[in-house]
């Protein structure tokens, strides 16, 4: 992946996660575009943790509702407006026959301009301009946690830059008889041939195939560069297996170009014996750290081979001993 995709990566990431702070600021988990007061990653902290505590969420609610009471408390009553009631009583001085005096007494409902009074009464409104937005004391932790996860996320792609390689080192032990009868004690390369199902990694608890290196003569096309034999069982099965197939690699030359030559598959030539599988262990865990490498697995085993060829040619490898190890290596991938 080259490092415009890694960017446009961590951007649509980035993209993401301000969607799904936006949609936990809506369902009033936390503020984060919305919200007020200084900024930080302490306050950011805090706030978070008054999202998920529903203890701490019941206690500010309470608080915000506390505070609203006491300046509702602590508004001026209008006395005046009670009193006004009170003028009617007046009339109740009928004994005196003096009632035109009552129509001066009318003249009192002018009072009635009392309730223009009711101007006070536009003290509720005080609520209102009480700075109720800024109650919620929690701080704007938008900036913060964006700027955290940021970091996150240039960490999480550093990580995944990190590959593991997995190879095996190996090497048999046989008598040799050639095609022409000779025969020769040999000591060459022995290796896990990949099955085609597998990944990357080399499991010998998944692997049915070991290549048994024959013949370094790339000049000479047609001879045989390696076996590759199919047992019947998997490699870290303790016991004897049967093989079942396989192939031979012989050097021969890349197509189109004649004067290169390269290993190619021949199925003419096809293979029998017998495997076991004396020792198997593992030893070990995949490596955590850039440049290092250790040894995974391990087996030993004996074995005896034939080869035979379409024509009626022979090759035989008799009483061999091999032993194989799987190593992984921790390496910085560079894209």
């Amino acid at each position: 992946m080259s490092k415009i995709g890694i960017a446009l990566l961590a951007l649509a990431g980035l993209v993401l996660l301000d969607f799904l702070l936006r949609r936990m600021e809506a369902r009033g988990w936390i503020y984060y575009r919305k919200g007020s007061g200084a900024g930080g990653l302490g306050p950011a902290l805090e706030q978070l943790h008054g999202a998920f505590d529903s203890d701490v969420k019941a206690a500010v609610e309470y608080q915000q509702e506390e505070e609203i009471e006491e300046t509702r408390v602590g508004e001026p009553k209008t006395p005046s407006a009670p009193a006004v009631p009170a003028t009617p009583a007046v009339p109740v001085t009928p004994p005196t026959p003096a009632t035109p005096a009552t129509p001066s007494t009318t003249a009192t409902p002018a009072t009635p301009a009392t309730p223009a009074t009711p101007a006070t009464s536009e003290a509720p409104a005080a609520p209102v301009t009480t700075p109720t937005p800024p109650t919620p004391r929690q701080p704007r932790c938008g900036p913060a946690i964006l700027l955290l996860s940021s970091f996150v996320a240039l960490g999480l792609i550093g990580c995944s830059l990190d590959r593991t390689s997995w190879t095996t080192d190996g090497s048999y032990r046989a008598t040799e008889t050639a095609i022409d009868g000779t025969t020769r004690a040999v000591s060459r390369s022995a290796s896990i041939v990949p099955s085609p199902s597998r990944n990357d990694r080399i499991r010998l608890c998944g692997e049915t195939w070991i290549g048994l290196q024959m013949y370094f003569s790339p000049s000479d096309h047609g001879t045989v560069a390696e076996f590759e034999a199919r047992l019947d069982g998997s490699l870290c099965d303790i016991g004897v297996h049967d093989v079942i197939g396989g192939h031979a690699i012989v050097w021969g030359p890349v197509p189109g170009d004649e004067d290169l030559t390269t290993g190619i598959r021949s199925d003419e030539w096809t293979l029998s014996g017998t495997l076991e599988v004396t020792e198997f262990a593992r030893v070990g865990s995949p490596p955590k750290r850039v440049d290092e490498e250790k040894v995974v697995e391990t087996m030993r085993g004996v074995f005896h081979l034939v080869a035979s060829h379409v024509d009626g040619d022979t090759i035989r490898l008799d009483d061999g001993s091999f032993d194989l190890s799987v190593i992984a290596r921790r390496y910085r991938f560079e894209p």
